[in-house]
């Protein structure tokens, strides 16, 4: 059940992310999703293995599902984030891109925990908000110093 669902939810932001009309080009797309893909598994590491504050199943197929979240749903829908929060000049519609991608993969995170994927420890949904929250923000700082360092290299 957790992998068909996690499995059918990483389809379907990777198949929004495709369809939806992005101003980034693949090459700074590919940069924000790396950098996001590192954060996320180092963080993951650093609070499941080291700290033990998440506890995850250790049968295959919830650590499969839990792969796929930390893998590719988690930095696609960053991404997603970024090319929806740049395509627009509204301050409140920036505001709501944010709110809405924190409150989805929050939504997502409590799906994970319903499941039985993990256990949260010395966790709750509100250190997660605070993460997702940073893991946004890393994304547009990522995105920001993309565009800056381009800036400089076609200075010279």
């Amino acid at each position: 059940m957790e992998l068909a669902v996690f499995f059918f939810l990483s389809w379907l932001a990777i198949s929004i992310f495709t369809v939806i009309n992005k101003d980034l080009n693949i090459v700074k797309n590919t940069f924000i999703f790396l950098i996001i893909l590192i954060v996320s598994i180092n963080f993951s590491w650093v609070i499941n293995d080291e700290l033990k504050l998440i506890t995850l199943k250790e049968k295959w197929v919830p650590y499969t599902a839990y792969l796929l979240n930390r893998s590719i749903l988690i930095p696609v829908l960053v991404l997603l984030q970024v090319n929806l929060f740049i395509k627009t000049n509204s301050y409140i519609k920036k505001g709501i891109i944010m709110v809405s991608s924190i409150i989805i993969l929050l939504m997502i995170s409590f799906i994970s925990t319903r499941l039985n994927m993990i256990e949260f420890k010395e966790w709750n949904l509100w250190l997660e908000a605070i993460y997702l929250l940073c893991l946004n923000l890393i994304g547009l700082i990522s995105y920001t110093l993309f565009n800056k360092i381009k800036g400089v290299q076609e200075n010279k």
